[in-house]
């Protein structure tokens, strides 16, 4: 027999209670094109080997990166905060240090570990990372990227302390081991 129809239950589940379906809050796009903005803009001034790092104005920025000039504006003053933190300069000195790369990228069994900033110094290679803050609730998460980063640096720089920090735009270096 030949069937005339095609008879197929369809999935419909109970919906759950709004509270429980909530997603947690997500990165905001511009918080996104900000952070993007800055990782650029800061590889960029820092890939020469040059100090004091002069900082271009907005406009020049917006149309080299390219960015709206709002935004351009915000990651300049960022660059500029971090960049003439004292505390900071020896990471971009090349005077203090014995070398220096930006996204420097190392594979491994996991996938690509992406390194913001390694510097290196007689006594230990720092792996730097740029963020726009560190809050209380992302702690864990990079805490556990940054020991990922050293497991993968170690592995290349065997000889090497490997330290890792965090650098805030508003110019705080958060060590963390």
């Amino acid at each position: 027999m030949i069937a005339t129809q095609f008879d197929w239950p369809v999935f419909a589940p109970t919906p759950m209670p709004p509270e429980t379906t909530a997603l947690p809050t997500a990165v905001s796009s511009a918080e996104i094109e900000e952070g993007i903005a800055l990782h650029t803009l800061m590889e960029k001034l820092t890939h020469r080997p040059q100090w004091p790092v002069a900082v271009m104005e907005a406009q020049t920025v917006s149309a080299w990166l390219p960015c709206k000039p709002s935004l351009a504006k915000v990651v300049c003053e960022q660059a500029q905060t971090i960049l003439s933190q004292p505390a900071l300069a020896h990471f971009f000195d090349p005077a203090r240090y014995r070398f220096a790369r930006n996204e420097m990228e190392i594979v491994t069994e996991e996938g690509i570990a992406r390194f913001d900033r390694v510097v290196m110094f007689d006594d230990a290679l720092w792996i730097l990372d740029y963020k726009r803050n560190l809050l209380d609730s992302e702690r864990l998460a990079y805490t556990q990227q940054l020991a990922r980063y050293r497991v993968a640096a170690a592995r290349v720089f065997p000889d090497r302390a490997i330290r890792t920090a965090l650098i805030t735009v508003d110019g705080r270096l958060i060590e963390i081991a």
